[in-house]
């Protein structure tokens, strides 16, 4: 396991406490920490990391600038100090749930530029109007910058969590959690139920029994296809 501290010896993750910035791209961090002294960091670059958990960033109220694309974040947390935050990627990572994105509207007042690209939230139906009804600061999302018509959209999307909407957003998380268990599970699975159908040939068991296993193996064996 690598961490911040394993790494404070090298030349290339030495930070100065008066330095403004720092860079550490593809050093196989994963975990922020020993950052308590950097109080001036500006910019906070730790992408193409093993990175799991947004946290030991609580000092650092004059950072502006943090990417952290390329990680294993799965929540948005740990930024209620980063008051000062203006520009934040988190492109390419784990996250899933739209309510996180109100994080930044009760931590981060300041942010205008957001990435939340390559994320399984990205995928959602409507979601930058989704976002944007959340952070009426952010002015370029994705990169993109916000129309005007995406404005309007976003204003006028109701505050209110409709049904339909309720099931969307329910029914996109359990596929998402699916998704990262149904290789294991078909892996896992597989090869037993082909096992125990072996078993019955050989001891000729009623073709009931024949029936219950070949379809728990259908079924184990489509779901990596069918996303249930």
């Amino acid at each position: 396991m690598v961490t911040a501290s394993e790494r404070s010896n090298s030349h290339y993750y030495h930070i100065w406490t008066h330095n403004p910035r720092f860079y550490s791209l593809g050093n196989s961090i994963r975990k922020i920490e020993h950052l308590e002294s950097c109080v001036n960091l500006k910019t906070l670059v730790l992408s193409f990391n093993e990175i799991h958990k947004i946290e030991g960033l609580d000092s650092l109220t004059n950072l502006e600038l943090l990417e952290l694309g390329f990680n294993f974040i799965k929540r948005i947390e740990g930024l209620q100090n980063l008051t000062a935050l203006k520009n934040l990627e988190l492109n390419n990572n784990l996250i899933y749930r739209m309510e996180d994105v109100n994080v930044f509207r009760k931590s981060n007042p300041a942010l205008t530029e957001l990435n939340l690209s390559n994320n399984a939230i990205s995928e959602m139906k409507s979601y930058r109007i989704l976002v944007l009804h959340r952070l009426e600061t952010v002015t370029t999302l994705d990169g993109k910058a916000i129309s005007d018509e995406e404005r309007r959209a976003a204003a006028a999307t109701s505050s209110t969590i409709t049904d339909e909407l309720l099931w969307e957003c329910s029914h996109f998380v359990r596929r998402s959690q699916w998704s990262g268990v149904a290789r294991t599970t078909q892996v896992c699975l597989a090869p037993s139920l082909v096992a125990c159908l072996i078993c019955l040939l050989y001891v000729r068991a009623p073709l009931a029994h024949y029936a219950v296993c070949i379809s728990m193996l259908w079924v184990v064996t489509a779901a990596d296809v069918l996303r249930l």
